[in-house]
């Protein structure tokens, strides 16, 4: 039997438990606060004890998943009874059964716990800019991603006309990339690479407004670099580009 708990933090945000292969709520509660020890670091907020307080219900691999009010990043720990841990980010996610999925499909020993618990704005940006930096000294990386990133602008509805505008921020980390234009800012590039790997993250939400609003927000901050490098894409002379 698995178990889903969601335990309120000393700082008032939440953490999540799923917990395999217990015979009641109480076993798994004691799991989930046993393994959160051997998991976290001491004083972490995610260390769990008996004063932590809970919702518990029963877990349905296969259930419904509901309806989520907005984009969900967050970061998954999976611990196995031999000890071993796994952990992974994900970005945009509908909710704790996506994210369940996204960490044992491809296993065939499943976790005996997994917590999941959100990620603030700041670490997702930190994680982004991370990912971003690899992409750009890894072509091969690159390009997996922006397949990706293409076929998550294409079942972004109603874009219509900025469609273009859109895939321009793949064409120049592919050209940055492989060396056919460099004339562009260290910062600007990692955050324009940055956006692309965020609308390349799987959308299981499709056409939610965060991958608008991130293409939005990247374009117009970078908007003089872009207008250069579609200058010298389109055979003209580039603009003078400060360093």
């Amino acid at each position: 039997m698995i178990y889903k708990l969601n335990f309120k933090l000393d700082d008032q945000s939440e953490m999540i438990a799923i917990v395999d292969k217990v015979g009641g709520e109480k076993k798994a509660f004691n799991k989930a606060i046993i393994i959160s020890k051997r998991c976290f670091p001491a004083k972490s907020k995610y260390q769990l004890s008996k004063d932590n307080t809970y919702r518990a219900e029963r877990f349905r691999v296969d259930g419904e998943q509901g309806t989520a009010k907005g984009n969900y990043s967050c970061r998954i720990l999976a611990h196995y009874i031999s000890g071993k841990q796994d952990s992974r980010e994900l970005f945009k996610i509908k909710g704790s059964r996506t994210a369940y999925a996204a960490i044992t499909k491809d296993n065939k020993v499943k976790p005996d716990v997994v917590f999941i618990y959100s990620l603030s704005q700041k670490e997702v940006k930190e994680i982004g800019n991370k990912k971003a930096k690899k992409i750009l000294g890894n072509e091969q990386e690159a390009k997996k991603v922006l397949r990706k990133f293409e076929d998550a602008v294409a079942h972004i509805p109603g874009i219509g006309g900025i469609v273009q505008d859109f895939l321009v921020l793949g064409s120049m980390v592919l050209d940055y990339v492989t060396g056919k234009y460099r004339e562009v800012p260290a910062s600007t590039i990692i955050g324009i690479a940055t956006a692309v790997v965020y609308i390349a993250a799987p959308d299981l939400i499709p056409g939610a407004f965060d991958d608008i609003a991130v293409f939005k927000f990247t374009y117009d901050r970078c908007k003089k670099d872009i207008e250069a490098y579609k200058e010298w894409r389109d055979g003209k002379k580039p603009k003078q580009i400060a360093g």
